[in-house]
């Protein structure tokens, strides 16, 4: 099973808002998602996703934000797992990871909206989540970003679902 590059935005769900993930053997990869803003109606299960079975999940470069009511959690597990570079705020109990490196738990700092309404999930040029993720997760990457940009742009991918496309962190420099 591959979860790739996906914006999980708003969903509700009785016991889980975004996703339940369940796979029964091998290997399972969630990667280059933006999970957000999902709610579940029952207070202490994972409202942005949760991944259970007897499979290995691995999950890299994710942002798994803002999904919980006060007292839930974003992402839960009752599987063997496996960390890599996401952005996830609240972890439930369950079964601890196997691996957790370069983890973050951060506002994900997205491009401001110019409109009311304005749903918008790319990252700003001062997001902590640029240019940190893991160029070669495994599951892979796709070739580009849920707005059809190259999926490399930079020294290193972006976490989540969009791929920044700045050149300079602070703007344009020029060398005088």
């Amino acid at each position: 099973m591959r979860l790739r590059n996906n914006l999980l935005l708003a969903n509700c769900g009785s016991q889980v808002g975004g996703a339940v993930l369940q796979q029964g053997s091998g290997e399972a990869y969630v990667v280059s998602n933006t999970i957000i803003a999902n709610i579940s109606d029952t207070l202490g299960e994972p409202a942005g996703i949760a991944v259970t079975g007897n499979a290995h999940f691995t999950l890299s470069n994710n942002i798994i934000w803002n999904n919980a009511a006060s007292g839930g959690s974003d992402f839960g597990s009752g599987s063997s797992h496996s960390r890599i570079s996401n952005d996830i705020g609240i972890i439930a109990a369950g079964v601890a990871a196997d691996n957790v490196t370069g983890e973050l738990s951060v506002d994900p700092g997205f491009q401001p909206c110019d409109e009311f309404g304005c749903l918008e999930f790319s990252l700003a040029r001062s997001s902590p989540l640029v240019d940190v993720g893991i160029d070669i997760p495994a599951g892979g990457l796709t070739g580009s970003d849920l707005d059809f940009k190259a999926r490399e742009i930079g020294p290193h991918v972006d976490i989540g679902a969009y791929e920044n496309d700045l050149l300079f962190r602070n703007g344009y420099e020029s060398g005088s």
